[in-house]
């Protein structure tokens, strides 16, 4: 049995999202989530389903269930990812989906960005605008 110590937490966290339906559609393929961890680290998740209507939010929300439900369990990011990336790989029919993930370590401060496939992120510190993005495809 592992014992696992969390001391308290200096940080905290704040979010909001907000969505639409592309056109022609009445349901969107994007999900968001945040959740705080046990260990003490917040995260923020956005998934985009390639697509539109049922198929890519049921793929968007799979994904962001599935990021909370192993991130909680104290997971590192490296083996969830993967494991994310087999499970869509193996899964029949069309299920693609991007991943933009932020963790903010609530007692460090340290934030980490974990992008793939999505879109450019920006953070805003004082007055100036600072873009993350992905080096690769």
């Amino acid at each position: 049995m592992k014992e696992v110590i969390i001391a308290p937490s200096i940080l905290s966290a704040d979010f909001a999202s907000s969505s639409t339906v592309a056109r022609g559609s009445d349901v969107s393929g994007d999900s968001v989530g945040s959740f705080i961890s046990d260990d003490g680290y917040f995260y923020s998740i956005i998934s985009d389903g390639m697509g539109t209507g049922e198929c890519a939010k049921e793929v968007s929300l799979f994904v962001c269930d599935f990021m909370k439900n192993i991130l909680s369990a104290s997971v590192s990011l490296n083996v969830a990812i993967g494991l994310l990336n087999g499970i869509l790989r193996n899964k029949v029919g069309e299920c693609s989906a991007t991943l933009d993930l932020y963790r903010l370590d609530l007692l460090s401060g340290e934030a980490t960005f974990l992008k793939s496939g999505a879109a450019h992120s920006y953070v805003k510190r004082g007055d100036s605008l600072f873009r993350i993005r992905s080096e690769t495809a």
